[in-house]
């Protein structure tokens, strides 16, 4: 659910503005997050990139100065961006509102990371045996987070498909 929910939120969010200037700025800003990890990889593998960083970012500043940006703006346009930002932007942008996309984000992500919190918080627990102060208890899933999640992660897509049938124009 993770995984359907944050990259719905992701086209959500770079589809939602209605400027196509912004719209490409943020998918430059998501490639620049990309050439950076990218680097980082590399580094951790101890491998050269095929180009520079600087040569790659170079270009990205050269495509969105071409798509209309400031050039003394360029730099800000390209700040990577998070995906807590991604989510909640994503959120105002779709009925269920910023909130509740972080929170359905945040608990899968919980989940995902084997977050105690998120444990806590959102699965079922039955207490099978208790000693004193230690507790052996039974961790399920909840089908009403799970149908919860769902649902949500839908209607992120949803809102996606619907605009970019807004978006689709020509722009040549």
């Amino acid at each position: 659910m993770r995984g359907a929910f944050e990259n719905s939120a992701r086209a959500v969010w770079m589809l939602g503005p209605k400027q196509r200037l912004v719209r490409v700025q943020r998918r430059r800003r998501l490639q620049a997050g990309e050439h950076k990890n990218s680097d980082r990889m590399n580094s951790l593998l101890q491998r050269q990139p095929r180009r520079p960083l600087d040569v790659r970012m170079q270009q990205l500043t050269d495509l969105v100065v071409k798509a209309g940006t400031d050039p003394a703006d360029a730099k800000k346009a390209l700040k990577p961006t998070t995906y807590s930002e991604i989510v909640r932007e994503a959120g105002t942008l779709a009925p269920m509102g910023a909130a509740e996309a972080e929170i359905v984000w945040s608990s899968c992500s919980s989940l995902a990371h084997g977050d105690i919190y998120g444990t806590l918080s959102i699965l079922e627990r039955n207490m099978v045996v208790t000693q004193g102060r230690m507790n052996l208890a039974q961790v399920t899933s909840s089908p009403k987070v799970l149908f919860w999640a769902t649902d949500r992660s839908v209607a992120m897509m949803q809102r996606g498909f619907d605009l970019f049938k807004e978006r689709i124009t020509c722009h040549s």
